[in-house]
């Protein structure tokens, strides 16, 4: 069928409308059991599925999960199209963002015109990150305070063309600042600030053994890493900007950005996308120096991590004030490479 326009005005009734479902398709159902390390039985597992492309193994997207396994580790999952899945367990509530001490290996099947029998999912022992949340920016008791509403999310992003499914958690912050969180899986681990965002907060910097780390934090399987110290700044300072853009029009389907980092940082401070008419504004900002870069991330083969700024220039941001800037990006010239 072929999809139609239908006008409705103000105080009309629109009838006789005909709406042709699709074909329905039959589905499938996969079945196996969770195992730890040692090949025990694993009971109250959470089972995530995500479908895999034809031509790779990067994981496409998920479906809702299923469990929690019984006693003897079994699951089973309905509703599955044909195709290629993968399936891997997840200890902890998913829903939430709280992991437990483990993670799960994904497990690869492709249905075709039958249900799917046996699948071993395998548990490990997972990485433990603990440290401390500090506050920059003010001295004010009552910002201090707020402290416990901020939580970290915490995630290892599957590297590019693997099948490694993201290992994620929700981590709160106690009063003294002190966090801890467990059952991540090996690889480069990132932070951000969990939403919703507590207004005047920002993602500053995070470090180990007073070592910056902007590109992430590397873990080890099994690892306890220690003495984690990422730091927030609180500002309520505003950058109102406009992108005049030079040596030709904007490039069709680009979607910009506005970032600002710390100067030789690369992790974004703050962001406002870029309007049709060029113009953005990055809130809650803390007064200090900073580099404000232009970034495009309309779709691309290129991860998002080795995007290069399109334009850039130092900035000074007030306190508890606005500044405007203009932002020049000259189509022409090709995007520089962030130093090392």
């Amino acid at each position: 069928a072929q999809a139609k326009v239908l006008e409705v005005r103000a105080g009309s009734v629109a009838e006789e409308i005909d709406i042709t479902l699709g074909k329905t398709r039959k589905t499938y159902e996969a079945a196996g059991r969770v195992l730890d390390e040692e090949g025990r039985p694993l009971a109250g597992i959470y089972v995530q599925l995500g479908s895999l492309p034809t031509d790779g193994k990067e994981l496409i997207g998920n479906m809702s999960g299923v469990g929690p396994t019984d006693e003897r580790g079994e699951f089973r999952a309905k509703g599955l199209m044909p195709g290629r899945w993968g399936a891997w367990g997840t200890d902890g509530d998913p829903d939430a963002g709280k992991q437990g001490n483990s993670y799960g290996d994904m497990a690869a099947f492709e249905v075709v015109d039958r249900n799917i029998g046996g699948l071993e999912l395998r548990m490990s022992r997972g990485a433990k990150l603990s440290g401390v949340v500090q506050i920059e920016g003010t001295s004010d008791p009552a910002v201090l305070a707020r402290r416990p509403e901020l939580k970290l999310w915490v995630q290892v992003n599957a590297p590019p063309g693997t099948s490694s499914p993201p290992s994620y958690a929700l981590g709160d912050i106690r009063p003294d600042g002190t966090f801890e969180v467990t059952g991540m899986r090996p690889g480069k681990v990132n932070f951000q600030l969990a939403w919703p965002r507590p207004k005047g907060f920002s993602l500053l910097s995070v470090k180990r053994d007073g070592v910056e780390l902007p590109g992430g934090l590397e873990v080890r399987k099994g690892e306890h890493v220690r003495n984690v110290v990422v730091a927030y700044a609180y500002g309520t300072s505003v950058v109102r900007g406009q992108v005049q853009v030079n040596g030709g029009p904007r490039p069709t389907g680009a979607r910009l950005f506005a970032q600002t980092r710390r100067p030789g940082g690369t992790a974004a401070i703050g962001w406002g996308e870029v309007d049709a008419l060029g113009r953005f504004v990055i809130e809650n900002l803390s007064a200090g120096e900073y580099e404000l870069v232009l970034m495009d991330f309309s779709a691309s083969d290129v991860p998002f991590e080795k995007r290069q700024p399109l334009a850039r220039q130092t900035i000074s941001v007030p306190e508890s004030g606005e500044l405007k800037v203009t932002l020049a990006y000259d189509v022409s010239v090709a995007p520089k490479e962030d130093e090392p």
